[in-house]
């Protein structure tokens, strides 16, 4: 597909999609640990239910009708937020403009990696209408390529409206506050005074950037950091507790089943026993 700079009438550019392994919907089962994004860049639009997923760093609750991408290279984790299923769509696809990555030169591969997809029906046309069994390669191949620019074209989209490309830089002191306390219990007006906003106004504006309220999404994030301590220290429970701001155990046990379904010795007994 050739790209033309309109002003001038003059190509610069040959943009090639590639799918570089067979796409799929999974139905997600819990596991933890870091991951590499090695060969490829990748993307996943959940379907149903919601999970953890941290990028480079960076930590986001992606839920139904999310579109994530996880850059080339990137360091990468995700676990589900209950025992609900979580069900979801994953694309692997590389994009060059020029033999350069596409991604690196619309500065995709910074910053926000996850956005609400607008028009969510249309993804999951793609999704239904993935795989139309052709025999023949080509065809099979160039099917899947439409498909793909199809994706990374929402990706784009979504990328480059102002709603999406805000999130991040106006949310960061209240994700960055959320991230240095985890180690205690936050109040919502804490929270909103970071941002200088009035309650009611942070509780809506909040909501509407990340499909969850203030307080869930830090209890989420506490719920990300107790389960790194479990799946990355050898530490007894009771000081994994005291490390994130719970003195009485039986509170922390509540805190963490009420999100898990399981109790935090569970977790821990089933994670070392699989990773032993």
């Amino acid at each position: 597909m050739k790209i033309h700079e309109q002003s001038q009438e003059k190509v610069f550019g040959t943009l090639s999609i590639t799918p570089t392994s067979p796409s799929c919907i999974n139905i997600y089962t819990s596991w933890a640990g870091d991951f590499k994004s090695y060969h490829s860049n990748e993307f996943i639009f959940v379907l149903e239910g919601e999970c953890i997923l941290t990028i480079n760093g960076s930590t986001y609750i992606v839920t139904a009708n999310q579109l994530a991408f996880i850059p080339k290279n990137a360091s990468f984790s995700h676990r589900l937020t209950s025992k609900k299923k979580l069900t979801y769509f994953y694309a692997v696809i590389n994009a060059k403009l020029e033999g350069e990555n596409f991604y690196d030169l619309l500065k995709l591969s910074e910053g926000n990696y996850v956005v609400t997809v607008p028009n969510p029906e249309l993804m999951r046309s793609i999704i239904e209408n993935y795989n139309p069994g052709y025999k023949d390669f080509y065809s099979y191949r160039l099917y899947m390529c439409a498909q793909l620019m199809q994706i990374l074209a929402i990706y784009v989209e979504c990328r480059m409206t102002a709603e999406n490309n805000n999130i991040g830089e106006e949310w960061m002191p209240v994700i960055r506050y959320m991230q240095e306390n985890l180690n205690r219990t936050v109040s919502i007006d804490e929270l909103a005074k970071t941002i200088h906003m009035p309650v009611s106004t942070f509780k809506r504006k909040f909501q509407k950037a990340f499909t969850l309220s203030p307080m869930r999404y830090f209890d989420t994030l506490r719920i990300e950091k107790i389960v790194d301590l479990i799946c990355k220290t050898d530490w007894p429970i009771s000081k994994i507790a005291r490390h994130v701001g719970f003195d009485n155990k039986y509170y922390f046990a509540k805190f963490f089943s009420k999100h898990l379904h399981v109790t935090p010795e569970e977790y821990a007994e089933a994670f070392r026993s699989e990773k032993s």
